[in-house]
């Protein structure tokens, strides 16, 4: 996934920015799920009450999201998923 995509979190809609390929698919022993994607599951965990994990990247803002579609992509993802996370970071 790369681009903006609307995540479930605790129910709420949460917007973030993603750019990734790997992900948890297992979900590990003590973890609980708060937030998920249709293309990601456990987008967001919680182990206990201390810790907490996130797919997503919000410290990616859309500048950075576009500059890495612009020097990471090309071959890598493919074109229809570099074209919308550009439309979204862009609107026209």
């Amino acid at each position: 996934e790369i681009g903006r995509k609307e995540y479930t979190w605790n129910g709420e809609p949460v917007a973030l920015n993603a750019w990734h390929q790997d992900q948890v698919i297992d979900l590990p022993p003590d973890a609980r799920v708060i937030a998920s994607h249709p293309s990601c599951e456990n987008a967001a965990l919680v182990y206990g009450d201390k810790v907490w994990t996130v797919q997503a990247h919000p410290e990616f803002n859309d500048d950075v999201v576009l500059g890495l579609a612009d020097t990471r992509g090309k071959g890598v993802v493919p074109d229809d998923r570099l074209q919308a996370a550009r439309q979204i970071a862009r609107p026209a």
